[in-house]
């Protein structure tokens, strides 16, 4: 019995290594289970942190259109944007939303 493992009136709980170990009769299961899942993590990683990237440029870019004068956050002009109560139009012309 191991730090993963119980016993219990009724049933039997094990988890981690042994749990997989228990079900396949295979010790090494789990290591060949873990390995597909985190080549898969990292693909997925790298897929969401090119797309998060782009994401952030976008907004970046509409943000110093809108908002910065020569590199300059045009403070007056981004606090009575958002101190509008209803504001209609962005610089460019967007609806707000779109």
């Amino acid at each position: 019995m191991t730090y993963n493992s119980r016993i219990y009136p009724g049933y039997l709980k094990i988890c981690g290594q042994q749990f997989w170990e228990f079900i396949s009769g295979d010790s090494g299961l789990s290591i060949d289970i873990i390995k597909p899942i985190g080549r898969r993590a990292r693909e997925r990683s790298m897929s969401y942190q090119k797309e998060y990237a782009q994401v952030v440029n976008k907004f970046t870019l509409a943000f110093s259109q809108e908002f910065c004068d020569d590199g300059m956050i045009n403070w007056e002009r981004l606090t009575r944007f958002v101190s509008e109560k209803f504001p209609d139009k962005l610089k460019n012309g967007k609806q707000k939303g779109n």
